[in-house]
């Protein structure tokens, strides 16, 4: 079956699980252990504690993915940290590997011994998830404090790929890797490695206000660099029918006034797979709805799996809407806002961020601009 094929069946099983409260998706933090200090990273920082004694074993994690397994777990997306540095990965991986997990593995990719490339070989993920931050060894010692970053990456990426292995590359881009975004996408580009970017970046916490962000590009910088990303990687005819999409939609500030409006019930809830078909488990033992809403928590080892992914639904289920402003917004389609991201920006469950607006009305703003033939590069 082709890679395409499988993504569409995968969205299918897990819509189809969404309906019915089945968890079929969840990511495991296995680690807040890197070999990286990114500036803008959510987990690895210098205010971030950490105990050794806190996360979870390799017994722990595999006690999980049992009990995963028996309630409909199919796919599981491994990250830290850096997953491979717990000396124990291997063993965690391979246990997960033999219940019949689909595993996907977010990396940096900065460590690839020969004894994981044999097992990867012999137990192939779905997927390595692998994030490139630079185009230079420079850029990553300025954003990420790791010498020879681009070396070591980029050789272990094309070691995976002579293996026959499945790889993606994420893209995030700030302040200090933005001049190279362009060339990390011609990089993906000349191996044939499908790219991901995100150019709207969130604070470096898992709450707001713990660390200041002087990473984050302005919105306008945002909404024009992940269109230049979008083009550089994406088939001609394919971006064109996108840009053309998104320019016929009307502005965030082209909204009816919010008290003309009529919701129906439950039209505020979330929609995506959180708290529905999916959950997250922290390096530590925590479940969330997802990565970015840490305000609700379940202790699945306290309790059971089930019992958590119950509590966090139930929790989901009333606390967590999206603000009237979303609601009522003819961009809405075009936009990424969430609660979880909007938790993060404020640490306000119902909270609302103007800066996704901003960056939402540049991002219809620059495609309008290139539906007219005209270039976005000007700042």
């Amino acid at each position: 079956m082709s890679i395409n094929r499988q993504a569409d069946v995968s969205r299918i099983l897990i819509s189809l699980a969404a309906e019915k409260r089945v968890p079929i998706t969840a990511g495991f933090e296995l680690t807040p252990r890197c070999t990286m200090r990114c500036k803008m990273c959510y987990i690895v920082s210098p205010n971030a504690s950490f105990d050794e004694k806190k996360e979870l074993s390799a017994q722990q994690w595999i006690e999980i993915s049992k009990q995963g397994v028996e309630l409909g777990l199919l796919y599981v997306q491994l990250t830290g940290g850096e997953a491979m540095m717990r000396p124990d990965f291997a063993y965690i991986y391979k246990e997960m590997y033999k219940l019949g997990l689909k595993i996907s593995i977010n990396t940096n990719m900065t460590i690839l011994t020969d004894e994981l490339l044999e097992l990867f070989k012999e137990c192939p993920p779905a997927r390595f998830s692998v994030s490139v931050y630079g185009a230079s060894n420079e850029t990553y010692e300025n954003l990420c404090g790791f010498k020879n970053g681009f070396d070591i990456v980029t050789k272990n990426i094309d070691r995976l790929l002579s293996a026959g292995l499945n790889v993606k590359i994420n893209l995030t881009v700030t302040k200090y890797n933005e001049q190279d975004a362009l060339k990390i996408c011609e990089f993906a580009n000349s191996r044939n490695i499908p790219l991901n970017p995100m150019t709207y970046t969130l604070p470096p916490e898992r709450t707001s206000g713990f660390t200041k962000d002087d990473t984050r590009l302005c919105a306008a910088d945002a909404a024009r660099t992940y269109l230049k990303c979008v083009s550089a990687v994406t088939e001609k005819e394919k971006f064109k029918a996108k840009v053309g999409a998104l320019s016929a939609l009307k502005l965030p500030d082209e909204a009816e006034p919010i008290e003309n409006c009529v919701f129906p019930e439950g039209a505020d809830k979330l929609k995506c797979q959180a708290a529905r078909s999916s959950y997250w488990i922290t390096w530590d033992g925590k479940m969330l709805p997802c990565v970015n809403l840490s305000s609700i928590t379940a202790y699945p080892l306290k309790s059971s799996l089930k019992e958590a992914f119950d509590e966090i639904c139930a929790e989901t289920d009333r606390r967590i809407r999206f603000p009237k402003e979303c609601m009522n917004c003819p961009s809405r389609n075009a936009c990424f806002a969430c609660p979880g991201y909007f938790y993060s920006e404020t640490g306000d469950e119902r909270g609302f961020s103007k800066d996704l607006c901003k960056y939402t009305e540049h991002y219809i703003k620059f495609a309008k601009t290139l539906s007219e033939g005209k270039m976005i590069d000007e700042k």
